[in-house]
């Protein structure tokens, strides 16, 4: 299933809430990145990922997890995934992703 991504942000403040619905794969990673980064530019460096409705991530999805966490990072930021579970949450576990992304 192709991933919807949305998003909802704080009008007051610099924090965002993407929501994944669908896989996040090889067909949806470069949206996220697409996305994350015109976040970027509209002053967003608190991101939430919420993986709750996404029921497949692969590599390419994990990628573009990094990334997004990297760039937030050196911007003086921070992304989190939040409402991960199931094979979402196994495969973020077996590729150690919790060391560098916060996962809730």
């Amino acid at each position: 299933m192709l991933a919807t991504l949305a998003v909802e942000r704080d009008p007051d403040g610099d924090a965002a809430v993407l929501t994944v619905d669908g896989e996040l794969d090889i067909a949806a990673a470069p949206r996220l990145r697409t996305t994350v980064g015109d976040l970027m530019g509209q002053g967003v460096r608190r991101l939430e990922v919420d993986l709750g409705r996404c029921s497949f991530i692969d590599s390419s999805g994990i990628g573009a997890l990094l990334w997004a966490a990297h760039r937030l990072r050196a911007a003086g930021g921070e992304l989190v995934t939040v409402h991960v579970h199931g094979a979402t949450a196994r495969t973020l576990e077996l590729a150690r992703v919790q060391s560098v992304v916060a996962v809730r």
